[in-house]
């Protein structure tokens, strides 16, 4: 098999300059200030060079095309310059459509437009009967020119090269539109022209290849898009999972989505996901007939583990009639359910559940929670101080401990680290937080001091972090073994 062997249509008239127009990203302007000519790689627009100021690698713009474009001396190579890509054409013969996707280089060395290499990588067969996609491998990738048969019909992705991390070198595709409508009403395709829908979900070549692909597989993708339900369509094109709560060979609106025509119409002019519809398809009849914004916010809450949470307290269904009233997600409503069990309040009562103004409600109890913390914080930081407090001073330092979260904030703001995260550790009696001072400023952070409830020593930091000078860190070895003694001391007599 070669290429030949395909006995493709010969490709659409504009096609090359379509690429040198529109595909190509980059202009030059290549000049040679000896002959006074400058022609530029867009348009081929020949003009005087002196008609503007030129330097290589300066920009600017040519007075034909108007495209913006760098300047290119003729005499300095440009072997280096070039761009890669791919292109999708499809064209037809008769009903059958066939497309070739053909990896591109442009090169600038030439004066004038840019030359292009080609070659086919893979051709695409699409009629009633056949849904094919031979990809071809060139003799200088894999030693011989072949081409194989591939049973999933798809665009393949460009390969990366050795290294993973980089871009493929052909990663841009374009499709060639200029005579896609065309191709599309006059073969198998006809009644598959949705343009609008393409042109709403931004379809590309990958895209393209898996809807003509599906269209001609499965008559629900026309019933679908015509009926006003593309996004189910659009679904399956992009691969979404959970396409298997449609039968894609029904070959009627109810059979395809497993629901009566009645309940069909609740899904026209929406965008549906495949979850939401499999959601839908398996509620009672009574909670089908909620409004659909009820019924997407209790879909959404079975997406997680979060409609099992929901509904230790209240039916899915009337919590996410509620939140759509209110605008509330599900995790703001389960902070708030927290919230309402830490301060004691009933959420068996309706009025506690389901508030009638949730963000003012839900405001004033998260003040009431960190109130309450803090001063629970506060008393069990306390508790630690007075267990662990140490009476030392030594060598122009004294010691003191933190006694409380201000305690903590106070030392964090006027030495620039982060002890004030460290309340809930000291509260839970994790790690314990002593305060280094100077003897004439007894009340001025100076260093913060890190010992752990079994006298590990973690850290000894000043101000943003800076190291114990050598006063500081004999003092604080002092204290640290001052603290082990006092353990031993407290473990003897519990013995």
């Amino acid at each position: 098999m070669d290429e030949k062997s395909f006995n493709l249509p010969p490709a659409p008239a504009g096609v090359r300059n379509w690429i040198i127009k529109d595909v190509i990203e980059k202009t030059y302007i290549i000049y040679n200030k000896k002959k006074n000519e400058a022609v530029c790689t867009r348009c081929g627009h020949r003009f005087r060079a002196d008609r503007f100021p030129m330097k290589n690698n300066d920009t600017g713009i040519c007075p034909k095309c108007k495209s913006k474009a760098t300047y290119k001396a003729e005499g300095i190579g440009r072997k280096k310059l070039a761009e890669h890509f791919r292109v999708l054409v499809l064209t037809h013969r008769g009903n059958t459509v066939y497309g070739s996707l053909t990896e591109i280089t442009a090169t600038f060395e030439n004066v004038g437009k840019p030359e292009l290499h080609g070659w086919i990588s893979a051709v695409y067969v699409f009629n009633k009967n056949e849904q094919s996609y031979y990809k071809h491998t060139p003799s200088w990738c894999w030693g011989t020119d072949h081409w194989e048969q591939i049973k999933a019909v798809k665009l393949p992705h460009p390969p990366s090269g050795m290294n993973w991390y980089s871009r493929p070198k052909f990663e841009r595709t374009e499709v060639y539109k200029g005579n896609l409508k065309r191709t599309f009403l006059n073969s198998c395709l006809k009644y598959g022209w949705q343009p609008d829908m393409f042109q709403r979900n931004e379809f590309d070549a990958y895209d393209l290849i898996s809807y003509i692909n599906l269209h001609l597989k499965y008559q629900s993708i026309e019933l679908l898009a015509k009926a006003g339900l593309e996004c189910f369509v659009v679904e399956k094109v992009f691969g979404r999972i959970g396409s298997g709560c449609i039968n894609w060979r029904g070959r009627s609106l109810e059979k395809i989505l497993r629901l009566p025509r009645r309940h069909i119409k609740k899904l026209r002019g929406r965008y549906v996901n495949f979850q939401e519809l499999s959601f839908f398809q398996n509620l009672t009849e009574k909670e089908k007939s909620f409004s659909w914004e009820t019924i997407t916010k209790a879909a959404d809450a079975f997406e997680g583990d979060e409609a099992r949470r929901i509904g230790k307290f209240i039916s899915v269904m009337k919590w996410a009639e509620w939140a759509g009233k209110q605008n509330v997600n599900k995790y703001d409503w389960l902070d708030y359910i927290k919230d309402c069990r830490l301060l004691g309040l009933d959420t068996r009562k309706k009025s506690i559940l389901l508030p009638e103004d949730f963000a003012e409600v839900h405001r004033r109890l998260s003040e009431q929670v960190k109130i309450q913390r803090t001063e629970l914080e506060n008393a069990a930081i306390k508790k630690v101080a007075a267990l662990q407090k140490m009476d030392i001073k030594r060598n122009g330092f004294i010691l003191k401990i933190a006694e409380s979260q201000e305690d903590l904030n106070v030392e964090s703001s006027v030495l620039g680290h982060c002890v004030r995260t460290y309340g809930d550790k000291v509260a839970e009696g994790e790690t314990i937080i002593y305060f280094i001072r100077r003897e004439e400023k007894p009340d001025e952070p100076y260093y913060t001091l890190e010992i752990k409830p079994e006298g590990k020593f973690i850290q000894c930091r000043g101000e943003h972090n800076c190291n114990m000078t050598p006063e500081v860190e004999a003092f604080k070895d002092m204290v640290v073994a001052e603290f082990n003694r006092r353990l031993k001391r407290k473990e003897r007599k519990a013995a």
